[in-house]
């Protein structure tokens, strides 16, 4: 093969930018860092299919999001075993690479990176990596599922299946709500709902094991309850995400 100069600037070129990208590979802060988002990420997997469902109800992801919420509140609460898996497999990595896992040089002072007061890499990538990633993935699902959706989850409750013993002051408190998509006066909508739940704990038990939002729109339709079927039609709508507005737009060629 015959090389022009150019050809050999280029190479050259390559040549050094893999080496710099393998320098940074081998970094023990890289290593850690990528074995923590493995394992967060892990966990979430499920989640994240979940959510992109666009059969799934806004219940259905919020008891989803509260379980993932409860497992990393957990892993935080247990942080040194949390973190002593992780830290084991980054550190058989290195060994496999030739590298040792090490920390930076600790200073006095220091503003532009971490620099806590502890002398084994273990303890440094738990404070500076895991916790708080850690923090950050739950202050995120906590923001995204703000405070105002368990009392739109409550909806649900108007399902039998769902119901438990104070389930009529929780759905009243969501339609609340929603009092600008319901004609009636709020009294009017309280009578109507507090009839619904009389009438529908009346069912047969298998009639009250379906969960299908749809059945119960009809059924409350039948009965002349349309504040219900609105409300159940506010609960199996409310977007759990945007991911299909996404999935509709990336396709079209605007």
């Amino acid at each position: 093969l015959i090389y022009s100069d150019k050809d050999n600037v280029n190479e050259a070129k390559v040549v050094s930018d893999a080496h710099q990208l393998l320098q940074a590979c081998s970094q023990s802060a890289f290593i850690i860092s990528l074995k923590t988002a493995v394992r967060c990420f892990q966990q979430t997997v499920h989640l994240s299919e979940a959510l992109q469902n666009p059969r799934i109800n806004i219940g259905q992801a919020y008891t989803r999001v509260h379980e993932e919420i409860k497992a990393f509140e957990s892993m935080r609460e247990n942080y040194e075993v949390s973190f002593s898996k992780i830290f084991t497999e980054a550190r058989n990595i290195a060994t496999e690479i030739n590298q040792d896992i090490t920390i930076p040089r600790l200073v006095g002072r220091q503003s532009n990176r971490a620099n806590p007061a502890v002398s084994d890499p273990e303890t440094y990538y738990r404070v500076t990596v895991f916790l708080p990633f850690i923090d950050h993935i739950l202050s995120e699902l906590k923001r995204q599922f703000s405070d105002h959706v368990p009392a739109v989850v409550h909806l649900q409750e108007l399902i039998p299946a769902f119901r438990t013993e104070n389930s009529l002051d929780r759905v009243l408190e969501a339609a609340d709500i929603f009092a600008g998509d319901l004609d009636p006066p709020k009294t009017v909508v309280s009578d109507e709902v507090e009839a619904w739940m009389r009438s529908s704990s009346r069912l047969s038990d298998e009639i009250k094991q379906h969960t299908s939002i749809s059945t119960w729109i009809a059924l409350a339709e039948a009965q002349f309850m349309p504040s219900v079927a609105i409300l159940l039609r506010i609960f199996g709508t409310v977007p759990v995400s945007n991911a299909t507005a996404e999935r509709s737009f990336s396709p079209c060629t605007l």
